[in-house]
Order: structure tokens, then sequence, then C-alpha cells
């Protein structure tokens, strides 16, 4: 699959890896006004959420400004602005030029919606309130999708959640001594339920713009099955088993050194030895994967390889 441009409109790591794995160019952030962006725009935000913030406040979910204030919609509309940007007339011929460019391009539409799961679940709601949330979040990310179709878009990974129950914040902030909540991998078995939950949904709403689109290359990309694997044979990776599942920058006075109020970067915070030497260190942030992880031992062809054969296949 040629790929000119790489568009990455909401936060993850894997942006980079995916760019890596396609031997792109990495890209500048949009609000950089010094950027280049001759090979594409990343409008990623880091904790950005599917949601608006208005939306997810009128549901009792609180983001603080200082955390984000940017969602999937907001991303959606710097992305207009650039193309808006890109116009230097309003012919039909300039036109056409830009849906023609944007056929080019791969848009990457995710994973988004685990941030609004993250921080309902920093907020102690049940697996029950999210639930509630999951279709209002899939009826946004395709609606997106529908967007960028129709600005000209012709190839979109659409990738879905990771197991959350295997995620720090939800570890730390649910243990238990009852050890019937926890599945093999020492994961919250109800929590990662809810994530297949979701994942089903986006699935089926992929079918739908799939048989809507035929001829568009929409691909789910499964971060779940992914990640599960890697747990399942992390020695054989070389990752530490009694630190799998601990943060890798953080402090916290638990079994997995994760305090909310105590993550990556706040002061005092420290990175772990084994994530600067040995880089055999998965959660980092309590939400996030660390990239380290996504390169080590070339873990990155798990999460690319079958996405990107059947981007290919279904393009060529």
């Amino acid at each position: 699959m040629e790929c000119n441009n790489f568009y990455s409109p909401s936060f993850s790591v894997s942006y980079v890896m995916t760019a890596e794995a396609l031997n792109l160019p990495f890209l500048d952030p949009y609000l950089d006004k010094q950027g280049n962006f001759t090979h594409g725009v990343n409008f990623a935000v880091a904790g950005a959420t599917a949601l608006n913030i208005s939306t997810l406040a009128a549901k009792n979910i609180h983001i603080a400004p200082s955390v984000t204030r940017s969602s999937l919609l907001v991303q959606l509309d710097w992305f207009k602005a650039h193309l808006n940007a890109l116009r230097s007339t309003s012919s039909v011929d300039a036109y056409e030029e830009r849906k023609k460019k944007l056929g080019k391009a791969l848009f990457l539409v995710g994973e988004v919606g685990g941030n609004d799961y993250n921080y309902a679940v920093s907020q102690l709601k049940t697996t029950d309130d999210l639930r509630v949330l999951v279709p209002e979040i899939i009826q946004t990310v395709a609606n997106v999708a529908e967007e960028l179709i129709d600005l000209g878009a012709k190839r979109l990974i659409i990738p879905g959640n990771f197991p959350v129950g295997c995620m720090t914040i939800c570890l730390a902030l649910f243990k238990t001594d009852d050890s019937t909540i926890y599945d093999e991998l020492n994961c919250i078995r109800s929590w990662n339920e809810f994530a297949m939950f979701h994942n089903d949904r986006l699935q089926s709403a992929i079918k739908g713009l799939q048989k809507k689109h035929p001829d568009i290359v929409i691909v789910y990309g499964d971060y779940y099955a992914a990640l599960t694997s890697i747990l399942k044979h992390a020695s054989s990776l070389g990752f530490q088993e009694d630190e799998l599942l601990q943060v890798c920058c953080g402090s916290g006075d638990n079994d997995y050194n994760f305090n909310i109020s105590q993550q990556c970067g706040s002061k005092g915070v420290r990175v772990f030895a084994r994530i600067l030497e040995s880089e055999t260190c998965i959660p980092t942030y309590g939400q996030l994967v660390v990239e380290a992880y996504y390169k080590h031992n070339n873990i990155i062809s798990k999460l690319w390889q079958n996405i990107i054969r059947t981007a290919r296949g279904l393009a060529s």
C-alpha cells in the first residue's frame, strides 16, 4: 500500500510505531506553527477523549482543564481547518486535487474512547456506568470516520480498546483480596469483559461502514488481542513476570507503584531503572502502554503485521 501522507486524529504511541512499520516519516503536531506538514499531520493530544468534555460533564464525569480540553471532534475541526489552510483557491480543480491527495493518505482514527473510560474509572464509576457511554462513543467514532470519507479518505485504521483490566490504573483502584475477580493474566476480568463489549460494538460499526463504503479500506486494529498475546508470552519476550503489571514511571503505596496524583512527570516521581536500561517494562503511566513495549523484540510486528497486510490486500 502506497501512503503519501499519514494523519493521526487521536493520541497513542501507536501512530509513531505505525509510521515506523510503514517506513514513513514522523509527523509534527498540528499546533506547532513552525511544523513541517509535507508528509502529514499529527492532531493527537495526550488524554483526549472521544466525547466532548461538556458531554462527559453532563454525565457527571469531570475533567480538569489542566488535563485536557481536547476531544475527537475538536481534532476533526483542526483537521478541517488544516485542509482549508492548504487551499490556495476555491476552484473545482483545487477541491479535486485535495480529495485526490487525501485518497492516498492513511488515517489512524484511534485508539479513542479509552480515555473517556479512564476518567470515569478514576472517579470510581462502575462497568455498568461505562456501558452507558459505549453507544455514544462508538457513534462518535463512526461519524468522524464518515466525515473523513466524505472529505476524501480512502484508507482508515480504527483500533479497538486495550484490555483495560490489565491497565495499572484499573488494577490499583479496584485492587481486592478476592482472587476470583482476576483472570489467568492477573487482570480484572470484568473490566476486560467491558473492553471486549466496547470492541464488539466498534467492530459492528466498522462492518456497517464497510458495507456502506465498499470501495473504502476500513480496517479494525485489534489492540486487545495484541496486548493479551504479549502478556501471555511475556517471559519469552524478555519481560519480568513479577513486575509485569507495575508502572515503569510513577509512585504509589501498592503492588503496582501507582498513584493517580503522582504519575510520570510529576515532581519527585521517578522512572525505574528497568525502563531506562533494559526496556522490559509494559505499563508505564497507568493508562498508556510504554513505547519500549512496542519496540522490544520487534513487538510492533505483532500489533501491525495483520492490520497492514489486510489494508494492503483491500487496497490492491
